[in-house]
């Protein structure tokens, strides 16, 4: 059976061919009997201004004949001016499809678009028939879920909303990504979306001017529900947050389910199971078999990431980390390295920190953000810091060289935020229940990956290594 596994590993879980993105999966939706005349919404659109209406000049009318010059002049009587005839309405050119700059065109050569869409024209293409909802947002993003209430398809879309730094260099927006790291993220994503327990890949496009109605009402309704402020769709003062003209990335994926974080925090009751009440106003989310699918289903997918394409994550914290519920039997996952005791899939997503190559070209983050090495208050940003000690300590290297053991580091963050909010079996049963059993296992694994171990030498120097462990069926 061993070698059954391992035979199907070498294909690296690749994935089946991909459906089409959001806009040609909508394209053919509408409300109402006529349906929009729309031949294909992923070629860029254009948009016809409208000439106004010809306005004639008035009526030919005689002049009296001129008079003879006189103190007292009589003025002749002023014909009637005609009233123009009602123009038609003139398109702003901010609807317009905006040409490549130098600035913009590598973002454009990217998407494989040749002028930037509007976004407010998009949005009209795709929105009958299609329900938006706003899932969650990061300092860089906003995330969107895309669903059709027209007709049925297999999952919705994910967009994933990124503002992009305008080419101004007098100003300062720091809140925004650059063209070259979006362009990395568009790269990166191509790399790995053939690969098991990674989000699935299905497009991207850049659009121009203000956030349009359908993005949003449900920004609002997620503004209410987290009763948080969001400066991509508040206004301050009576001016936008952003310019008329700004850019925007818009990144389609599958749908990768729920992030862990939110799971673990929700009070009611979710797949990863009901909340259990350990007295003292403590409550905790997992049994430990859960907590053993979930670390080793991530160890899993990091694992095919450093064989297939030399990756590293490094920002692999559980708000990254998505939960969905897999219908097929545990015994049927091809690609799981370590055996599955539960229907519980692991997807990772966001990888604008990430690192990948194939041989040919590296695409990495080179960390020039040094805000992301100074936060406190959490094992995240330890974590950060952690990570850059064995790049530049430990290992010697530059961020653009392949150094796994970064993905140890956020696996050992991974099972020390899984265990804290896992039931604890009973130590004090004899025998060792198999529960506790698996407890002393994950404890003991929790430890060996610590980032204090670095003095003491390293067991694993990759998540290849701990799946090898773990195969022996030790965990």
């Amino acid at each position: 059976m061993a070698e059954k596994v391992k035979a199907k590993a070498k294909k690296y879980g690749k994935k089946s061919s991909r459906v089409g993105d959001l806009t040609s999966a909508f394209a053919s939706l509408h409300v109402s009997d006529s349906p929009p005349q729309i031949s294909s919404l992923n070629a860029p659109s254009t948009t016809a201004f409208v000439a106004p209406s010809a306005i004639g000049p008035p009526s030919s009318v005689p002049r009296p004949p001129l008079r003879a010059r006189s103190g007292n002049r009589e003025r002749s009587p002023r014909p009637a001016r005609q009233k123009p005839a009602p123009q038609k309405k003139v398109l702003r050119t901010s609807t317009a499809p905006i040409p490549p700059s130098t600035y913009s065109k590598p973002l454009l050569d990217a998407t494989g678009q040749s002028e930037i869409e509007c976004f407010d024209h998009w949005a009209e293409a795709v929105s009958p028939g299609l329900q938006v909802t706003k899932i969650g947002d990061g300092s860089y993003a906003d995330v969107y879920k895309f669903a059709p209430t027209a007709i049925p398809v297999t999952d919705p879309v994910i967009g994933k909303l990124i503002p992009i730094r305008p080419d101004k260099k007098a100003l300062s927006w720091n809140d925004m990504t650059t063209i070259e790291d979006a362009v990395t993220e568009i790269r990166l994503l191509e790399m790995v979306t053939e690969i098991s327990g990674f989000v699935e890949f299905r497009g991207a496009r850049v659009l121009h001017g203000p956030l349009p109605e359908l993005i949003k009402a449900p920004t609002e309704a997620f503004n209410k529900r987290r009763k948080g402020f969001n400066v991509r769709t508040e206004y301050r003062g009576g001016r936008s947050a952003y310019p008329e003209d700004q850019l925007w990335l818009l990144i389609e994926m599958s749908d990768a389910g729920r992030d862990l974080d939110t799971l673990l925090q929700e009070r009611k009751p979710n797949l990863l199971a009901k909340t259990k009440d350990l007295g003292g106003g403590r409550e905790v989310r997992l049994d430990v078999r859960k907590t053993r699918d979930i670390f080793w289903a991530t160890a899993n997918a990091l694992a095919h990431g450093e064989e297939y394409c030399s990756f590293e994550h490094r920002d692999l914290h559980l708000s990254n980390i998505c939960i969905r519920r897999n219908e097929e039997s545990p015994d049927d996952n091809t690609y799981a390295l370590v055996p599955s005791s539960s229907q519980l899939e692991v997807v990772l997503i966001d990888y604008t920190l990430s690192r990948a190559g194939n041989g040919k070209n590296t695409i990495y983050n080179p960390m020039k953000d040094k805000g992301i090495f100074t936060g406190e208050g959490d094992l995240q940003f330890d974590t950060y810091r952690h990570m850059r000690t064995a790049v530049r300590v430990k290992m010697r290297a530059r961020w653009e060289k392949f150094v796994p053991l970064t993905n140890v580091l956020w696996l050992h963050h991974l099972l020390v935020k899984l265990l804290d909010d896992t039931h604890e079996p009973s130590e004090f049963d004899s025998p060792k229940p198999p529960e506790r059993q698996l407890w002393d296992s994950l404890s003991l694994l929790r430890d060996g990956t610590s980032p204090q171990k670095m003095a003491e030498g390293w067991n694993y120097r990759s998540a290849r290594d701990l799946v090898a462990m773990g195969r022996t069926g030790k965990m």
